[in-house]
């Protein structure tokens, strides 16, 4: 029974991972080449702590919230109906809302932007084109004669085949869209033409095969199906990149180019804080009060502080050995070239390890982690794009599978200007935007509001939450290198000071 006790609890921790550790990580050591390598691990640990606290408290509300609701859904549902009750009303519930957007929209031009430039990097070392390109349109017709015979004969697909039939159709379209990009090298955009290609890859990641047969619903087992399967994928995740970046680092040590000039730390303030914005981003995961679908958790609210603890720690450890391996590896000149060219750090060791001497070794790292990499940006951005469409719709009553291709759609062209213009170290200062104006209003201002079953809003917390937010966004302003940035940081601190302010004075009116 104990044994049982200590696996659920630790597959449901590294679900959790799961949802903080995503493609963001791939920025991670972009941050420390000016603020050095201590004080970005030294925000790690603090906002670890932040967010530890932050998780509790809307897990203890939405625990209160399940024992008075009628919603017996799990998600943004619940935690919607927590504000709710918590007295927070229509203005609250609409800054949560233009938080999440402001949040899910820079990560997911970030992620397309990675995911395109992962493809690229697989496209520049392709060998064998044209048989890659057989291979891919074989997977696809495959996996499309297997949806057409299930839906010949009226059959359901089991959530587990159903996934699996996503990843192959996933994966054929990027070995073809490699394969294609190699062949087609000379006479096109490549950034451009790989953003379109990985795009239909998420279209259909996120409706193939659902949309095309029916699924058979899950069963709420003592561990959900999705969750054992999401907490599966995160072991792998996790192990791969920190793997990948430690195997590129022990190539480096023994070639004995280590990198020399590395930051360890600066005692310029405004360069000090230039990575919070980006840190705060790490660590935000709109999902984490999914585990809270089942009855042991909710009975004993001991189980949800432990499975929060593991999954933090589990995601802390992987940025810390991430960013060590990478900054040790990676000299700052080549990561500062990778941040201009839209590139993740991926690829920085990537050019490291082509500098020091290709072997099979390093070729294998490099192709390992786009692959990775490619991964990673697409469950990161289906996860959030989903909970960004379920949210608008909720509010504006607009179909949700419509609004996921507006989202989407907006964001490749998005991608596209960016390329076309070539706006240089959008990346960190996206993230940032990202992680501190639009995270910080629904992860780090809302949550003080809540009522929990053990403790009142803490509205001067809130307060200074959101003063913390503002001075950080400040900061990012005045560090920004593009004027898209500077644009940006302006007009989200302008949202931040308004929403923030019109929240806190309808939550004084209820009181």
């Amino acid at each position: 029974m104990v044994r049982r006790a200590s696996y659920r609890r630790t597959l449901l921790a590294f679900y959790i991972a799961g949802i903080i550790v995503g493609g963001g990580i791939l920025a991670l050591p972009f941050v420390a080449i000016n603020s050095g390598l201590i004080p970005v691990i030294m925000f790690l640990v603090i906002f670890a702590i932040i967010f530890m606290k932050i998780y509790e408290r809307v897990i203890k509300s939405v625990i209160l919230t399940e024992g008075i609701t009628k919603n017996k859904a799990f998600g943004l549902g619940l935690y919607i109906d927590a504000m709710r009750l918590s007295g927070l009303g229509k203005i609250a519930i609409l800054t949560f809302t233009i938080g999440l957007l402001m949040y899910v929209f820079p990560a997911d031009l970030i992620y397309i932007i990675y995911g395109a430039k992962s493809i690229n990097l697989l496209a520049m070392g392709n060998y064998f084109s044209m048989p890659l390109v057989a291979i891919g349109i074989i997977l696809m017709s495959i996996v499309v004669y297997i949806v057409s015979q299930f839906r010949k004969e009226q059959k359901d697909l089991t959530p587990i085949k159903a996934m699996i039939l996503k990843i192959i159709m996933m994966l054929s379209i990027w070995i073809f869209s490699t394969a294609l990009l190699s062949l087609l090298s000379f006479s096109i955009n490549l950034t451009l033409f790989s953003a379109i290609l990985f795009t239909f890859s998420l279209i259909i990641g996120e409706f193939f095969p659902e949309k095309f047969i029916t699924i058979t619903k899950d069963k709420n087992e003592e561990i959900h199906p999705r969750h054992q399967s999401s907490a599966l994928l995160t072991v792998f995740k996790i192990f791969s990149i920190i793997s990948v970046a430690l195997m590129g680092l022990l190539i480096i040590v023994f070639f004995g180019t280590l990198s020399e000039n590395y930051v360890i730390y600066t005692l310029d303030p405004l360069k000090l804080l230039e990575p919070v914005g980006v840190i705060i981003f790490m660590y935000i995961g709109s999902g984490v009060y999914n585990i809270l679908i089942y009855k042991w958790i909710v009975s004993d609210r001991r189980e949800s502080s432990i499975i929060l603890l593991l999954g933090i720690l589990i995601s802390l450890i992987t940025y810390v050995i991430f960013t060590v391996a990478i900054i040790l590896s990676v000299d700052p000149s080549i990561l500062l070239l990778s941040n201009r060219n839209r590139e993740h750090a991926l690829i920085a060791l990537a050019r490291k390890l082509e500098i020091v001497g290709l072997n099979l070794l390093s070729y294998f790292v490099i192709t390992f982690a786009a692959i990775f990499a490619i991964i990673s940006v697409s469950v990161a951005y289906l996860g959030f794009t989903d909970t960004l469409a379920d949210r608008i719709s909720s509010e504006i009553e607009v179909d949700r599978n419509h609004l996921w291709i507006l989202i989407t759609l907006v964001t490749l062209f998005s991608v596209i200007a960016i390329e076309i213009f070539d706006i240089e170290d959008i990346v960190v200062e996206a993230l940032g935007i990202a992680g501190n104006a639009g995270g910080g209003l629904f992860l780090m201002f809302i949550p003080w509001l809540l009522k929990t079953y053990d403790e009142k809003p803490k509205q001067g917390l809130a307060i200074i939450f959101l003063a913390l937010i503002v001075f950080i966004n400040i900061v990012d302003f005045l560090n920004a290198v593009s004027l898209v940035g500077k644009i940006s940081n302006i007009i989200s601190t302008i949202i931040v000071i308004l929403l923030g302010m019109l929240t806190l004075i309808e939550r004084k009116k209820q009181q």
